[in-house]
């Protein structure tokens, strides 16, 4: 319906076409700013109107004051219109999720982790907004409830290129709307919605009224309004035909809400009482509420009631009126008669509370039933608001019932993103009686919060304080184990890691041990062993993958798929982790668990880069950086900045990886993640390397070479960065020391077998003979890398041995060969996006007596491509060589017909013949 006191916002209506307008080129916001009364609801009425008539689908919610606190009840109203069709589409998860939260399913499996039902909701608003531009329109936001809000605030910060706006109305005082800063600054728009003029304040009078008022009232109306169509209404109402106010000063009061309460007490008492009774329900109904009792403050406007029944004050100052004028005895009688009619379980707990002064255990109770089934609907924040509700009404001398709901409340905060306030509940817990066992569970809750913001090693001495306190609950002590163990190996001891991992799995493996804990347990014994040189049981990973609940809330550092993916990459498996971490992490998308999600970022990027993938690593990178920034959290973001480092260096962007990893340093070193610091400083230290600055590249990774002693690292999946530092060492003229690195290399790629490892050694020391002067093993010592290389698909660092190889072969005058082997390298690093790499292996071909390149001649990667078809393999041969795609083989082939002026594979033997010496 068409809202008539639109007249005379001229103005403000233009802003809102405009904001509709641009709703087809990205997400926006606008917000309607006024005082109360001034006519906001009027304006977003006909903003959602006019959108709808524009194709606009409107996904629209005006909750009360009385609905602030009712779980979910604004996504509801939003989503009431929505076609079951579109729900249905949502993946299995997320539309259970969704359908618990909305009361439609009952609560069961994985939807108790509340960020499944905003990531529904964002999957839901992409899918409509891919058939047309939504708007999510929220009159009086203020009293949107908070989950509610978290879910939509949630979507809206991921929601950039889509057709989506937010359309909201706001008071003056509440202009920072946490949905409003979910948008992008530049892209919301404030409109200030001031007073009305005359003529339209007059038509809305005469529309209310049914008549018009004399224009001498109506000027003295505006003037005592100041403009305020709620304020000038209700003053008509009182003055409406008595003429004698023309003469007297006219019954206006200063405040809005004051004329609102002097409208309401005009009614008879057992319609106030009535009235109130109204006033504290969320969806008040005449099924509850006496609808002749109601009678006159309906006659007076006050409320309206439709044909079914349902309750509405005609403004939301009557509702704050009529509560505010109450007793506080009368308030509480309302509340506990609201809870004796009311159906639904967290508001009869609500009810309960603010209708009792006292503790009451049985209150308190329910408090607590309520909050589960808050926390089931993936409503966290509503469920710790409950139970610090409970904790009011627990009796004092109950130390055990207070410790117990303050661990809850501190959990349930820190699943909705509140760790100051989870830590305030901890801290207060921590400084009085408990359980030894509630103890336990708040230290190692302490140690989390520490881990994320003071640093690993308090995070430590808590967590060994929370061992201590865990007495004799295996399960429990086990997984603070885990958590000590992630703690020493973050710090640099992976000896001390390991002893408290096995320990884990002693205390996991007793009889009514929890399997979860214990499948985490053999994973984690499984990665850290490996690390610190003893291999791994591949019988204890598999058990580790059949016992793994992967519903569990737990870090994913100690989740069994993830640490399976990991050792697929440490043992040169690539593709096999990359399709591993893959899948898990479009997994966690799809629950919206973005805190696991720069874990795999990560390992995914080192991956891929390895795979040489690099156009998918910077995806990757790019996408998790900016979901990462977004938690707030230290440890996590330097995780992605660590990955975006990595592709800046491959790439050959030193100032971008050199700023990438300043700030993942600084972060890391905040948090005493000693062992992180890998990534940053291999991402720098690569990157030196590749602008052919060594000396900046030792001064990157020396410190991590000097750390190796300590940190008891065995295996060759810690040491990523050596190949750069012997490189860069060779390069400095320190021989010795690159020697030394390259037989620790050596022997541990040869212990472990270890491919890459093996290859990279191999060249180390191919470097090393050529620096020597000694040329004839320093190509033996290369070609057997590249044997090496035969055995791991990571054609970037296959198409380093051949560049050295190649520079070899040219210092032997070995012409022809060299630039054969050059080429191979070219085609690689062109594969590979590896652009400093390819600068600098044209260099050496043009040393090698390479002709400069035309358009009309083949790239190194074509050149490659042929090479090997004119050798007789087939397209799927060459391309596994080649580390392409069968089309890619095609089309480098194509190219390469037309530019050699042959049509088929039979005169490429012919068209590739070259002279054995250097072009003059």
């Amino acid at each position: 319906m068409r809202a008539p006191g639109a007249a005379g916002r001229e103005a403000e209506l233009a802003e809102v076409d405009a904001f509709l307008q641009q709703l087809t080129t990205s997400s926006r916001a606008l917000a309607l700013e006024g005082e109360a009364g001034i006519g906001k609801t009027t304006l977003w009425q006909e903003a959602v109107a006019r959108a709808r008539d524009a194709g606009v689908s409107v996904l629209a919610c005006r909750p009360a004051a009385a609905e602030a606190t009712l779980t979910f009840s604004g996504l509801s109203d939003m989503l009431a219109e929505v076609d079951d069709e579109l729900f249905d589409a949502l993946p299995e998860l997320q539309r259970h999720a969704l359908s618990v939260a909305l009361l439609r399913s009952a609560p069961g499996g994985p939807t108790r982790d509340p960020r499944l039902v905003a990531t529904a909701l964002l999957s839901l608003v992409r899918a409509l907004a891919a058939r047309h531009p939504v708007l999510v329109a929220i009159d009086d936001a203020q009293w949107l409830d908070g989950p509610t809000a978290s879910v939509l605030a949630f979507a809206v910060r991921r929601l950039e290129a889509e057709p989506v706006g937010v359309l909201c109305t706001l008071r003056p005082t509440e202009a920072g709307l946490g949905l409003l800063t979910s948008v992008e600054r530049a892209r919301v728009a404030r409109v200030r919605v001031g007073p009305l003029g005359l003529t339209p304040l007059g038509r809305i009078i005469t529309d209310r009224l049914g008549h018009a008022l004399p224009r001498p009232l109506l000027t003295r109306i505006a003037d005592a309004s100041r403009g305020n169509p709620f304020h000038a209404l209700e003053i008509a109402r009182l003055v409406d035909g008595d003429l004698a106010a023309l003469g007297e000063r006219l019954p206006v009061p200063d405040d809005v809400r004051a004329l609102a309460a002097s409208r309401v007490a005009e009614v008879p008492r057992p319609t106030q009482a009535a009235l109130l009774e109204a006033a504290v329900l969320a969806v008040p109904d005449t099924r509850t509420i006496d609808p002749a009792a109601l009678a006159p403050a309906e006659e007076m406007g006050i409320i309206s009631i439709d044909d079914r029944g349902r309750i509405a004050f005609s403004h939301p100052l009557f509702a704050a009126a009529i509560y505010a004028s109450a007793s506080a005895a009368q308030r509480r009688d309302a509340h506990l008669t609201a809870a004796a009619a009311a159906r639904d379980p967290e508001q009869r707990a609500r009810h309960l509370a603010n209708g009792t002064t006292e503790p009451d255990p049985a209150v308190a109770a329910e408090l607590d039933a309520a909050a589960e089934l808050a926390r089931d609907r993936g409503a966290p924040d509503a469920a710790a608001e409950l139970v610090e509700l409970a904790l009011r009404h627990t009796p004092p001398a109950d130390d055990p019932a207070r410790a117990a709901r303050l661990l809850r409340g501190a959990w349930l905060h820190l699943d909705a993103g509140g760790q100051d306030r989870a830590g305030a509940l901890l801290h207060q817990l921590l400084n009085q009686p408990a359980p030894d066992e509630v103890r336990a569970h708040a230290l190692r809750l302490r140690a989390t919060l520490e881990s994320r913001s003071v640093g690993f090693s308090v995070a430590l001495e808590t967590a060994t304080a929370a061992l201590d306190a865990a007495g004799g609950d295996p399960s429990l002590a086990a997984a603070i184990e885990l958590d000590i163990a992630f703690y020493l190996v973050g710090i640099g001891d992976v000896g001390g890691g390991l002893r408290h991992a096995e320990a884990a799995v002693g205390r996991a493996d007793l009889p009514g041990g929890d399997p979860g804990v214990l499948a985490d347990a053999l994973a984690v014994v499984s990665m850290v062993s490996f690390l610190n040189g003893d291999g791994f049981s591949q019988e204890r990973l598999d058990r580790a993958l059949a016992l793994e609940e992967p519903d569990r809330q737990r870090s994913v550092f100690t989740s069994p798929r993830y640490i399976a993916g990991l050792i697929l990459l440490w043992t040169g498996r690539l593709r096999e982790a990359a399709q591993t971490l893959t899948d898990l992490r479009a997994e966690r998308i799809e629950r919206g668990v973005e805190s696991d999600i720069p874990t795999f970022s990560l390992y995914l990027v080192w991956t891929f880069l390895w795979l040489g993938e690099t156009d998918r690593a910077a995806e990757i990178a790019a996408a998790d950086s900016a979901a990462a920034a977004l938690l707030g959290e230290r440890g996590l973001e330097a995780l992605t900045l660590s990955a975006s480092a990595l592709v800046d260096a491959q790439r050959g962007d030193v100032e971008a990886a050199r700023k990438h990893a300043a700030r993942a340093e600084a972060q890391f070193s905040d948090l005493d993640w000693w062992t992180a610091l890998v990534w940053p400083r291999w991402a720098v230290g690569f990157a030196e390397l590749s602008a052919g600055d060594p000396a900046a590249a030792h001064a990157a990774l020396a410190p991590l070479a000097d750390m190796l002693p300590s940190l008891g690292l065995a295996d060759p999946a810690g040491l990523p960065f050596v190949p750069d530092e012997i490189e860069a060492l060779i390069a400095l003229g320190e021989l010795d020391r690159a020697q030394a690195l390259t037989e620790l290399l050596r022997r541990l790629g040869q212990t472990h077998d270890r491919a890459w490892a093996i290859a990279a050694a191999a060249r180390g020391r191919g470097l090393l003979a050529a620096a020597r002067g000694d040329l004839d093993e320093a190509r033996d010592l290369l070609e057997e890398a590249l044997a090496a290389h035969d055995r791991v698909e990571m054609p970037f660092e296959r198409g380093r041995t051949l560049l050295a190889l190649g520079r070899v072969q040219r210092r032997r005058k070995q012409w022809s060969a060299a630039r054969v082997t050059l080429r191979q390298g070219l085609a690689l690093f062109e594969q590979t996006g590896a652009r400093r790499w390819v600068q600098a292996t044209r260099s050496e071909l043009a040393r090698a007596g390479e002709r400069s390149a035309d358009p009309s001649e083949l790239t190194a990667t074509e050149r490659r491509v042929a090479e090997l078809a004119a050798s007789g393999l087939s397209n799927q041969q060459v391309a596994e060589r080649a580390f392409l795609t069968v089309k890619g083989v095609e089309a480098n082939l194509t190219r390469a017909y037309r530019k050699l002026g042959i049509r088929s594979r039979g005169g490429l033997a012919a068209a590739l013949r070259h002279d054995d010496e250097p072009v003059s």
